[in-house]
């Protein structure tokens, strides 16, 4: 997408370089380049970008991941991790922050363009689904039953007042976080876990715009009071206004409930 301002955090200064070079090679504008991500920040502060490449190892008292969090919330721009092999604990670190993207070291071989003009898709559609989900949640804030809304990879994006009065938790405990780790549903005879069934919507087992997955019964989640709750309830899925009827728009999930305990 020629154009598009980038801004690269990388402290490795030979690879900062030879990364720049590519990317205005294919017609990208590079803002500047941080060593670090407390530079990144500042250079944000004054500046515009659209995409911000982040590598995930960086030197000094904020890593990559961790500079990536502030970007996404201080400044609501996409980032792109650039990385090489790393370990396991790091890459799940990694996958939790909801980048837009990878690039691999070393860049020889890689097509920046498409990368980089996939993230920036999914970011401008990811800006939609959220307007469309807050109207969604406005629509639901006098509701009587608890409601949540989350985004196409599962982080919770609204809640109304009665599921936050239920969960007996504040905003900043739940925003961004996925349904399971703040609702976490267990069967009640046998005290195993349930599965996602949040995740199992929005990967494709419902299959058109009407259709509502329910929650099996007899499931239950303990509160921030450890108060146990018995739940039933249903999932449906949220679409962006601008799209045409396709299964490929079931971008998030409206999970409607209610407290059924005895």
């Amino acid at each position: 997408m020629p154009g598009t301002k980038i801004l690269i955090v990388e402290d490795e200064g030979l690879i900062a370089l030879d990364l720049s070079m590519r990317l205005k090679r294919d017609g990208f504008e590079v803002i500047g380049i941080s060593s670090s991500g407390e530079d990144a920040l500042k250079t944000l502060s004054q500046a515009a970008p659209h995409l911000v490449l982040m590598d995930i190892r960086l030197d000094g008292a904020m890593d990559g991941i961790e500079a990536a969090d502030k970007v996404r919330a201080d400044f609501g721009l996409p980032v792109i991790f650039l990385t090489a092999h790393s370990d396991p604990a790091t890459l799940n670190r990694a996958k939790a922050s909801s980048p837009f993207g990878y690039l691999l070291k070393p860049f020889t071989e890689i097509n920046f363009s498409v990368t980089i003009e996939m993230a920036l898709n999914k970011y401008v559609l990811e800006k939609k689904l959220t307007q469309r989900l807050r109207w969604l949640a406005n629509l639901a804030l006098s509701g009587p039953d608890p409601l949540i809304a989350t985004d196409s990879r599962g982080a919770i994006r609204f809640m109304n007042a009665e599921a936050a009065r239920m969960l007996d938790c504040l905003e900043p405990d739940w925003s961004g976080r996925r349904f399971p780790d703040i609702v976490p549903l267990y069967e009640r005879n046998s005290g195993r876990a349930a599965e996602d069934f949040v995740g199992y919507a929005l990967n494709g087992k419902t299959s058109s715009r009407e259709e509502i997955f329910t929650l099996p019964h007899g499931l239950c989640f303990r509160n921030n009071r450890n108060r146990e709750i018995m739940i039933e309830g249903a999932i449906s899925l949220g679409l962006l206004e601008s799209h045409e009827p396709g299964p490929e728009e079931h971008v998030g999930a409206i999970i409607s409930f209610r407290d059924v305990s005895l």
